[in-house]
Formats: C-alpha cells, sequence, structure tokens
C-alpha cells in the first residue's frame, strides 16, 4: 500500500532503498574515522636464527645415500623386484616383488613381504628391506637378470671388419671442407 509524503506516492522498494542508504552512510562514516586514527607501531626486527651448518655436514637432504640404497648391502633373500611406484608427495608407494616361489605380489611401505622382512622404502631403482632391524637394497633386475647396483661384464668386442662393412663416405666437394671460403666458391646458374 503505498504512502504519500509531500505529496509523493513512495513505496516498500523506496523504503528498502532509504535503509539501504543509511546504510551506506553509516559504514562511509566508519571508513573516514578508520582512515583518520593512527597506525599501530612495528613490530620490533629480529634477526633470524643462524643455520647449523653441521647439521648440513652430517646428513645431505637433497642426495640421502641411505635413501638411495648406496651404503646399503644388497640382499642375499630369493626375492626379485618387478616394479616399483613411488609417491614423494607421502613418501609412500609399492612395489612387486617376486617371492621364492616364483610367484609375484605387490608390497606398499611397511607391509611385511616375507617372515621378518618388512618394506621400508621405496625408491626408483630399488627398494629397501627391513629383515629384524637391519636394511639391505632389492634393485631392479636390468635386462641381463642382473640387478641394478651389481657390476655389469666387459661389453662385447666390437665385430671384426668383414664383407658386411659400408664402404666409407666419399669425400666433400672443396667448398664444403671446413675453412672454405664460401664467397670465393664459383656461381652455379640457377635458371632452369
Amino acid at each position: 500500500m503505498p504512502i504519500t509524503l509531500f505529496g509523493q506516492r513512495l513505496h516498500l522498494g523506496h523504503a528498502i532503498l532509504a535503509l539501504m542508504l543509511a546504510a551506506a552512510a553509516v559504514l562511509a562514516a566508519r571508513l573516514v574515522v578508520l582512515l583518520r586514527a593512527p597506525l599501530p607501531p612495528l613490530p620490533p626486527i629480529v634477526e633470524p636464527a643462524v643455520a647449523d651448518r653441521a647439521l648440513l655436514a652430517r646428513r645431505d637432504p637433497f642426495f640421502a645415500r641411505e635413501a638411495a640404497g648406496e651404503d646399503l648391502p644388497v640382499t642375499a633373500l630369493p626375492l626379485s623386484l618387478h616394479g616399483v611406484r613411488t609417491d614423494a608427495a607421502t613418501g609412500r608407494g609399492s612395489a612387486i616383488i617376486g617371492l621364492a616361489d616364483g610367484q609375484q605380489a605387490v608390497f606398499v611401505v611397511g607391509e611385511a613381504v616375507t617372515e621378518g622382512v618388512a618394506l621400508a622404502a621405496i625408491a626408483i631403482d630399488h627398494v629397501v628391506l627391513d629383515r629384524g632391524g637391519t636394511r639391505e637394497a632389492l634393485w631392479l633386475a636390468d635386462a641381463g637378470g642382473r640387478a641394478a647396483g651389481e657390476a655389469s661384464p666387459q661389453p662385447p668386442p666390437f665385430p671384426a671388419a668383414g664383407p658386411d662393412v659400408a664402404a666409407p663416405a666419399p669425400p666433400l666437394p672443396e667448398a664444403l671442407q671446413p675453412g672454405a671460403d664460401v664467397r670465393a666458391a664459383p656461381e652455379e646458374d640457377q635458371t632452369p
């Protein structure tokens, strides 16, 4: 129902608009008061603590050798590593390990592989086993069946030159020889 004020008809929407304008005026006044108030003092500057460099000398956080398995002995257990899935975000993952009976199973970090042996850690090319408190490494096998951490045998010798060896390539033209002056080369006729 419209209300008449000073000869004008006002509706409910006009009342809501008037309330919103009043609220905006109150907020603007509070903003002016806040901007005119002095700022609080800054906190005192404190020097950061000096890093313990001896800690970095004892342990390398980026290339941890124990986690890499370089210092760990290769396990003598009848196990073989067939695949790994690492999870760098959580430090967990899973590994496919072949057991003594020939069966392959998937194990997660902390799970028992055999009796008295648990999967302790997973890296890109090996896993670390905890065997009664002793850590041992189990490496992925390469194509020759050797563990990746073992030394590989000498490479095979190069084959002797025989009739199936390709002939040497023909020599380059003089203009293409190293050190040749390209500008001095004769120009060929480009017309068809």
